[in-house]
């Protein structure tokens, strides 16, 4: 199991430098090759009584700005993205949600952000990190705010015995190999079986990994971002719950805690 193929998000608002060269060095450690990815649209006009389309003067200068930041884009990742890996590159006029879903069928890990936290207050121009991370089908690795990476000393996963924690875990072993230290913590009174069984698997796939029963908590998702950064963790590996509702997404308490935190890359699996 190893990563061929990282699909970055660039951000079109936002300076997106960080992040692309978190994961250029990612691609470079996995001798993988890389996708930049930028999308953005058009917002449509939005009155008291909805959605209207917009005049065709308008609505072509828009596309006009939307395509010169897409541009942009394209020349910031090909800056960064310049020897060492293969590179390539996308972009989309539809947003970025539908085209990220779109081209994360071709990569192994997509790499984004949470700069606005779990919530976007556009869609047009920020992915929705709820649509990533729960409809993509791909573990998306949220890198922290001005992360420089490096292969991880010190990683943590949130454990719990359900399905998405299993394929976050799965997903996340060429990233918890090379660490020295990787502490699997469950809050609680978790099923202490299922906790052995998944030290004693990451230990058969070469993962220096030991349990850690962080104990009751009134909070237990501030309990476990709280042992992360105690530790030193460079990552924490989680699955993600949550369900769409009324064109949002509901959350569960320790998947919205995880997003709304970029203080920590957070390598998640819905």
């Amino acid at each position: 199991m190893s990563i061929t193929t990282i699909l970055v998000h660039v951000e079109t608002d936002a300076n997106a430098r960080s992040r692309l060269e978190f994961a250029a060095a990612m691609a470079r450690d996995h001798d993988a090759s890389l996708i930049g990815f930028a999308g953005a649209g058009v917002q449509p006009v939005i009155t008291g009584d909805g959605m209207y389309p917009i005049d065709g003067v308008y609505w072509q200068q828009m596309r006009e700005e939307v395509e010169a930041a897409l541009h942009q884009a394209r020349e910031l990742f090909l800056s960064v993205a310049s020897g060492g890996f293969e590179a390539s590159w996308r972009q989309d006029l539809a947003g970025p949600g539908v085209g990220l879903a779109r081209a994360a069928a071709a990569a192994d890990l997509v790499v984004s952000g949470t700069p606005q936290g779990a919530s976007v207050s556009d869609v047009f121009r920020r992915a929705d990190p709820g649509s990533l991370v729960l409809g993509t089908g791909r573990p998306v690795l949220f890198a922290a705010e001005g992360a420089v990476y490096r292969r991880p000393k010190t990683a943590v996963v949130a454990w719990k015995d359900t399905i998405e924690a299993r394929r976050a875990v799965s997903a996340a072993l060429p990233c918890l190999r090379p660490a020295e230290r990787v502490l699997v913590a469950a809050v609680g009174t978790g099923d202490p079986d299922s906790l052995s069984d998944v030290v004693r698997l990451l230990m058969r796939h070469g993962v220096r990994a030991e349990a850690k029963a962080v104990g009751e908590a009134d909070a237990p998702e501030e309990e476990l971002v709280e042992l992360a950064l105690r530790e030193g963790a460079d990552l924490i590996v989680s699955g993600a719950y949550g369900h769409s509702r009324l064109r949002e997404w509901a959350f569960g308490g320790f998947t919205r805690t995880l997003l709304d935190d970029d203080r920590l890359n957070r390598l998640m699996m819905g």
